[in-house]
């Protein structure tokens, strides 16, 4: 059982992972079964509140162009992985305010990468922010024994960086070389239909079991000051 402010936390991370997959079914179904819906003529203005000269109005043949291409999916799924980096940053932020850890300290903790001989762009800030955690509190084990959880988690935060900083561009050495090869074409990022759930696994993976593990501590903490 987690202390409640963690339950409350990791509670509201599952839930809002679990938005972001509901989002993704229903872009899916939506797109797939787009064609069969009649829109003929239709003109879709995005609001009520202005002038129609102000207003923004897509025609059926835009949308159904858009759908055709794939364009809903695929701006849902790069949307899904901006949101998901969000919502694990601020996970992570929270884990080092509940368990009283210095905040300033723990986002200059670089040891990481030596520690695990990370190659140029393989950490951020919150990967940084766990392995303080980790190390401060003396765990073992959990969830960076070896280097593959830094790259998993590492690579869904290049995917971020290159499509907020770069429009889905890739640029830079070091993200080429943080990103595997199923997240791109060429030089552009590609996100298969099944790495959202892959990615929300990998978030749900290495936490709960850090969140155990923190929640443990805090216990066996008060049991000493009882």
């Amino acid at each position: 059982m987690f202390c409640a402010e963690l339950k409350t936390e990791y509670e509201a991370l599952v839930s809002s992972l679990r938005k972001i997959a509901a989002l993704n079914v229903i872009s899916f179904i939506t797109e797939n079964r787009f064609s069969q819906i009649d829109i003929k003529g239709t003109r879709f203005k995005l609001s009520d509140d202005f002038p129609e000269s102000y207003t923004t109005i897509l025609s059926d043949d835009e949308l159904n162009k858009l759908a055709e291409k794939g364009e809903f999916n695929k701006l849902i799924k790069e949307h899904s992985v901006i949101a998901m980096c969000s919502l694990f940053e601020n996970y992570i932020n929270r884990l080092v305010e509940i368990t009283n850890l210095n905040s300033r300290e723990a986002s200059s903790y670089n040891h990481i990468k030596s520690d695990f001989g990370l190659p140029q762009g393989s950490d951020n800030g919150s990967i940084r922010k766990i392995y303080f955690i980790i190390k401060k509190l003396g765990f073992t084990q959990l969830p960076f024994e070896h280097v593959q959880p830094i790259l998993l988690l590492g690579e869904m935060f290049a995917i971020r960086h290159v499509l907020v900083h770069f429009g889905g561009t890739i640029k830079k050495q070091n993200h080429r070389e943080a990103i595997f090869e199923k997240h791109k074409i060429g030089n552009e990022i590609s996100i298969p239909d099944n790495s959202i759930d892959d990615f929300i696994h990998r978030i749900l993976i290495h936490m709960s079991g850090l969140t155990k593990r923190i929640d443990t501590h805090i216990e066996e903490s008060y049991e000493k000051l009882a």
